[in-house]
């Protein structure tokens, strides 16, 4: 940290880390006090000694050297800290009601401290699932904690979670996915396709809820567990909807309705059965959000299909035939639950 007295204003000068860290920093708290007690006021002192030194008469002009000139003129028989202090309207007090007001709020719980998720670099993902398939070697998926290399993650996502954010392996994989989804509200599509964050998340934040939930056993196709869930190989939604985090932010992404007095009323649907997130985050209508949402909706105000795994699977099938005939994308949330009003006629009659 230093100051810059080329301009008409001191520039305080900060480390990319030291300025990184403040960024976040002022994102969750209130740190006002933080900052002008620990950055300014050092640096305002240092200001003050540098306006005595023959390095200074260069910066004469500027309208910063007036400014803490007349200051030091003012207030001569201070000490330079006192001096500081009061320009900076006591910042210490400041500070310590900062500290207060943050120990009240973190008693109360309205303060939830976050962190930055970390991706691993490409190259490394790749690594690690050549080596688990190339040596068919899964000791590692049976530790406590995988011993991923340390330098390979990286930060600067812009993704933030709480501290204490975990999924519990106990609870549903609905409930999961609702937690999650709300955590991560703001992934947009792009961020939500990433095989490095979604490797990171299975391998390392999110490892204790899969060696539970996804266990790795000898038995008869374990590699495939670990190539389906805890990696993604591919970029279509068969993998985004298989891998065991990313399944659970997008089949709430898909089926999230916020016109709903219940928001996940149609996601509770999906997760109903395993036949049905087969049957729709792995196919093609898996990607038209207004799609799925029709074929929910329809899902849910006929029980009598919803309950029975071969009229539904009749009716998605059915659906995805319609697909190659007319465009799926051009037909719309209402529009589709007329088509598949249409077809139950005839399939289920």
């Amino acid at each position: 940290m230093y100051n810059d007295y080329s301009g008409d204003k001191i520039t305080i000068m900060l480390s990319r880390e030291d300025y990184d860290n403040y960024q976040i920093g002022i994102r969750f708290i209130n740190s006002t006090g933080f900052f002008i007690s620990s950055i300014v006021v050092p640096c305002l002192i240092e200001a003050i000694n540098f306006i005595d030194s023959e390095e200074s008469s260069e910066f004469g002009d500027r309208p910063w050297y007036k400014i803490v000139s007349e200051l030091k003129e003012k207030s001569k028989d201070r000490s330079i800290l006192e001096m500081a202090q009061r320009f900076l309207d006591l910042p210490n007090s400041r500070l310590f009601e900062s500290l207060t007001n943050l120990m009240d709020q973190m008693n109360s719980s309205t303060v939830i401290l976050k962190t930055e998720l970390k991706v691993f670099k490409a190259s490394y993902v790749d690594r690690l699932f050549r080596d688990v398939m190339a040596t068919n070697n899964f000791d590692n998926y049976a530790l406590n904690t995988f011993p991923f290399e340390e330098n390979y993650p990286i930060g600067g996502t812009g993704i933030f979670v709480s501290k204490d954010f975990h999924l519990n392996p106990e609870k549903t994989d609905f409930e999961n996915s609702q937690v999650l989804f709300e955590e991560l509200v703001d992934l947009t599509p792009t961020q939500a396709s990433d095989e490095r964050l979604w490797t990171y998340l299975t391998h390392v934040f999110f490892w204790s809820y899969m060696i539970h939930r996804w266990p790795i056993e000898p038995k008869e196709r374990p590699l495939g567990r670990i190539r389906d869930r805890y990696f993604l190989r591919g970029k279509g939604i068969e993998s985004l909807t298989r891998n065991g985090i990313s399944r659970l932010w997008w089949l709430a992404h898909i089926s999230y309705d916020s016109n709903r007095h219940d928001r996940y009323e149609l996601t509770k649907v999906l997760f109903s059965r395993a036949d049905l997130m087969v049957g729709i985050g792995e196919r093609a209508i898996g990607c038209n959000l207004e799609i799925v949402k029709g074929l929910l909706e329809f899902l849910k105000d006929n029980p009598q299909i919803l309950i029975s795994e071969d009229k539904t699977r009749k009716v998605i099938r059915s659906l995805n035939l319609v697909g190659g005939v007319k465009s799926l994308a051009l037909l719309g949330k209402d529009r589709t639950k007329i088509t598949l009003e249409e077809i139950t006629k005839d399939l289920l009659t």
